[in-house]
């Protein structure tokens, strides 16, 4: 992706998801709520996360 079609609203959003990885650690509650918000700026990220998934979770039974 061409970083000059992103919209500066996502480099934030993906900036600050980093920096509260940083502070707290990949499995903090804010890293994960950060994760979460950087997603509904990034459907295209978030279809892929979905395909990716697919391929390492098993089906449910």
């Amino acid at each position: 992706m061409d970083s000059m079609n992103i919209h500066p609203k996502v480099v934030k959003t993906v900036n600050h998801d980093r920096e509260i990885v940083k502070l707290y650690g990949a499995e903090h509650q804010n890293t994960m709520q950060a994760f979460i918000l950087a997603f509904e700026y990034l459907p295209a990220l978030e279809r892929e996360a979905v395909k990716m998934t697919k391929h390492y979770l098993p089906e449910p039974s």
